[in-house]
Order: C-alpha cells, then sequence, then structure tokens
C-alpha cells in the first residue's frame, strides 16, 4: 500500500509525459541551485517523493518546492512521513488522466498549506495557477509562465513542456 491506496491507482505514465515532468523538475532544480554564491534557494522534489497533509492525505505532485529550514523543523525523530505541506507544486497531466481530479487534487494542495500550484494541461494547452484565497487562474497557451511568492523569479519556458518536445 502506498499512501492508503495501492500502487495499482498510479501506473507508469506515457514517454511523453515522462519527459514533460522531467523537464519541469529539471528547471525548477536548476533554478533552485541558482540561489546566489552558489546556494540553493530551498530543496525540490519530484514525484517519487510523498507529502503527508494535515487532513490524513498524502500526495505526490510531479515537482515541489520547499524551505529547507521549515522542512528541518518539521521533521520529528522516528516519522518518516511528518505533516508537511510543501510551498509550490506542479502537475503536468497526462492523456490517462481526467481534467476534473486533477483540478481538485490541486484545491487539496491548497487547502493543505501549498501556496502556489500550476496545473500543466498539454492536452488542453492552458496552465491553471491555484494560490490560496482565490479562484484559480487560466492562461492559454502561455509561452512561460512565472513564479510567485515562495519561487519568485522562477520562470518556467513551456517549450517541450506545453507544447511537447
Amino acid at each position: 500500500m502506498y499512501g492508503g491506496r495501492s500502487r495499482a491507482h498510479h501506473p507508469p505514465s506515457d514517454i511523453e509525459t515522462g519527459i514533460r515532468v522531467t523537464n519541469v523538475g529539471f528547471r525548477l532544480g536548476t533554478w533552485n541551485h541558482m540561489g546566489g554564491n552558489g546556494a540553493q534557494r530551498g530543496l525540490v522534489t519530484a514525484a517519487n517523493a510523498s507529502f503527508h497533509f494535515a487532513d490524513g492525505s498524502r500526495r505526490s505532485p510531479d515537482a515541489a518546492w520547499f524551505d529547507a529550514k521549515r522542512w528541518k523543523e518539521a521533521q520529528k525523530p522516528g516519522t518518516l512521513f511528518p505533516v508537511f505541506a510543501p510551498e509550490f507544486v506542479v502537475e503536468v497531466r497526462s492523456p490517462e488522466q481526467r481534467a476534473r481530479p486533477l483540478r481538485e487534487k490541486m484545491d487539496e494542495y491548497i487547502a493543505n498549506g501549498v501556496q502556489l500550484g500550476w496545473l500543466i494541461d498539454p492536452i488542453e494547452g492552458t496552465v491553471t495557477i491555484y494560490r490560496p484565497g482565490q479562484e484559480p487562474e487560466l492562461l492559454n497557451r502561455p509561452a512561460s509562465v512565472s513564479g510567485e511568492g515562495p519561487v519568485e523569479g522562477f520562470v518556467l519556458d513551456l517549450t517541450g513542456i506545453l507544447t511537447g518536445s
């Protein structure tokens, strides 16, 4: 079992989606490591990392960024999954995923303390930005999307992500 759900519910994705997700993580990781004086801005994870939320759910975003100090403070001896929400998450829709459950997942992220979320939908050619206390903002076929708040200064060039390789 994984997060209360069988791994069978999370099959590997298609190659094109895998390339898109890898590109997002790589670009986020590159920005994170360019924090000045060789210092990292925070920590970046991919879909193989799981976050345990206050509502009891456990989620694995395609990419996430969070403050290293906050993470260190959340860790408890003997606890593999402390209750912790990253500041920023990205999900990339794959052809086998329906849009509605992904939108609900993004709402769940925000409800559990995530400050900024991007849902990248190559099928529809959109990026939806999620923020606490606001309606989601839909961008239609953007060339890039700019970070704010916790990831101010991060600009994700969507070439090869929204439009394919």
